[in-house]
């Protein structure tokens, strides 16, 4: 006899902090290149929660992801201040 799988998913490890937010880290790259490489690290954050669940590297993706987007909007303030 076969049993069919709900698809219903084991949830994660609990979220933890893997450090202070260091958004300085990408202070060096314009607004541009932050977008870009957050939209690229996006999407593997989206294909290894597909693949593996919520799993420690999903949660430190996840930690990354928040620090470009600090960083992408402090830069975004800059070129604007810059402009005006």
């Amino acid at each position: 006899m076969t049993t069919k799988t709900t698809g219903a998913r084991k949830p994660g490890p609990k979220p933890r902090r893997f450090g202070e937010a260091d958004p300085g880290m990408f202070a060096p790259m314009t607004s541009g290149q932050i977008g870009l490489v957050r939209a690229l690290v996006n999407a593997g954050w989206f294909m290894t929660e597909a693949a593996h669940g919520c799993s420690e590297l999903w949660f430190e993706t996840a930690e990354l992801l928040h620090d470009m987007h600090l960083a992408w909007e402090k830069a975004l303030r800059a070129e604007r201040r810059a402009v005006a």
